[in-house]
């Protein structure tokens, strides 16, 4: 399963991004990472991607840590 890292997700590319990588269908089963060190920026934008995900029915697994370092970039979380 592919792993996407969105480091800066809570700013205003995150939702979009998502919608993007959603739309290929060879990338609804990954693990996708969002990273903001804001949380009140991050969640909003997780729940978004979760509804995408719903909306797909893409077996895509949706994450979000408030920093890059402890593991996130690494293969598995």
């Amino acid at each position: 399963m592919p792993k996407i890292v969105f480091i800066g997700a809570g700013s205003g590319f995150g939702a979009q991004s998502v919608v993007d990588i959603l739309s290929f269908p060879e990338l609804r089963e990954c693990e996708l990472v969002l990273v903001d060190v804001n949380p009140n920026h991050l969640e909003p934008v997780a729940e978004f991607a979760r509804k995408v995900v719903a909306h797909y029915d893409a077996s895509t697994v949706v994450r979000t840590a408030p920093a890059w370092r402890g593991g996130v970039l690494d293969r598995t979380m």
